[in-house]
């Protein structure tokens, strides 16, 4: 008797914790859903907080939705007269790499 209980406690166990992953996983953005919110943020000429944008450029690094967060968060960093701040931020070689507005940035 204690062993079945042990046993289907583990069941449960491993059951939840799949389940957990699997929810956990599908919850992931997208690289088209967080380009999609990056238009939706910034649209009518609106900007969004520096930090969701950075959270955006950290998450997908190294990818095309990564580089165009980079800029829109010098673009930010550019309009609260943070200069230094902007030309640090777009001074790197992504833009070339994941994009084609590298002449832009």
């Amino acid at each position: 008797m204690q062993m079945q209980k042990s046993f289907v406690a583990c069941l449960t166990t491993s059951v939840l914790f799949v389940a957990f992953l699997c929810v956990g996983c599908s919850a992931q953005q997208t690289e088209e859903q967080a380009l999609q919110s990056l238009r939706q943020m910034t649209k009518d000429g609106k900007l969004p907080s520096e930090g969701v944008v950075e959270n955006i450029e950290t998450r997908f690094a190294g990818k095309k939705i990564g580089a165009l967060a980079r800029l829109l968060r010098a673009r930010i960093k550019f309009e609260n007269k943070d200069f230094a701040g902007a030309a640090v931020t777009l001074n790197s070689d992504v833009f070339a790499k994941q994009t084609k507005v590298a002449d832009y940035a």
